[in-house]
């Protein structure tokens, strides 16, 4: 199977986080690291190259730096990059900046060059509404998070455009369970996503849509629902599961891995099976039994309060074994 090559220009970063030690990512071009919110978090393409890896772990990715420690990227860094990731043969070009207001053909021209080599350029819109560039233009696909109210789905395609129903992306894969804001973060996820689509295909309309429909958490209110966490005792679990669910019981995460437990889940009386571990890590390793009890609880809807999924691989999910893994939070 081809290994999709994702291209980046952003700023430069340590990757040292557990997240990237069998991830594949090379960093080309003058190092300039810079951090941009101190010591105890992580420089922008860190988090953009994580979130990359969170829908397609499987994918190689190119740094290329051209963000310096002013914050900023010249156009000619912009131009040098794409013309380096271009050279790399990369499929993907990830701009998750770029730069406002102002045209330059040669910019435009670079980009169209990418086009013709058959790399598609991913770039985000400004976070302000004001006219960006790479993202206008017509050779490039533009992301945009419209913060719509009451969007029924996540991602809505219009020409060369993908709008997003909001602008937070969560990085609970870098064992923090927040959010971050901005275009240049939605932008990131729809990379990792293309590149799922360059590899294993296209999907059906029904499967996708399914795969990206936006989670109604007031359902959590209306149903019965048996919670599973890994931190039942805590305060704020406990305001949180009072506030935001309708719980019958209770229960220690851990306990799905007894094979009466499982049984009990598929059998007891209730419409909705929580779960809410807050460590990604630890998760990962239940992933595959987690999907083999949606499998088994083809009556009842399992939901993740913190996105263990990828977009593709739910839809995946969906498409191969009929069962749907809801989110709250993509």
């Amino acid at each position: 199977m081809k290994k999709i090559k994702v291209g980046v220009l952003d700023t430069d970063g340590y990757f040292q986080h557990s997240f990237f030690a069998d991830k594949d990512i090379s960093i080309i071009g003058k190092r300039q690291i810079n951090n941009l919110y101190g010591k105890s978090f992580f420089t922008h393409a860190e988090l953009v190259c994580s979130i990359i890896f969170k829908e397609n772990p499987y994918c190689s990715i190119i740094l290329y730096p051209v963000v310096g420690s002013n914050l900023k990227c010249s156009v000619n860094s912009l131009i040098d990059g794409i013309q380096a990731l271009i050279n790399k043969n990369v499929d993907i070009i990830n701009l998750s900046l770029g730069i406002e207001d102002k045209y330059y053909s040669e910019l435009e021209n670079v980009c169209n060059k990418a086009k013709e080599a058959g790399i598609y350029i991913i770039s985000a819109y400004s976070n302000n509404g004001k006219v960006t560039y790479p993202a206008s233009f017509e050779c490039t696909l533009g992301v945009n998070g419209l913060l719509l109210d009451n969007s029924e789905y996540y991602l809505q395609r219009m020409s060369q455009n993908i709008y997003a129903s909001h602008r937070y992306v969560s990085i609970y894969h870098l064992e923090l369970p927040k959010l971050v804001w901005g275009n240049s973060y939605v932008c990131a996820k729809i990379s990792g996503i293309v590149s799922c689509f360059l590899i294993k295909g296209e999907l059906s309309e029904d499967i996708w849509l399914t795969a990206i429909k936006n989670f109604d958490y007031t359902v959590l209110k209306k149903f019965r629902c048996l919670v599973l966490s890994d931190r039942k005792e805590e305060k704020l679990q406990k305001q949180f599961i009072r506030e935001v669910i309708n719980e019958i019981y209770v229960d220690e995460f851990t306990n799905i891995i007894d094979e009466k437990y499982q049984e009990f889940l598929i059998y007891a009386d209730y419409d909705i099976l929580f779960i809410d571990c807050i460590h990604y890590e630890f998760m990962v390793n239940y992933k595959e039994l987690i999907i083999n009890m949606a499998v088994k609880l083809q009556e009842k809807e399992i939901v993740l309060r913190y996105p263990l999924l990828g977009l593709y691989e739910k839809a995946d999910l969906y498409r191969d074994k009929n069962v749907v893994i809801n989110q709250m939070i993509y």
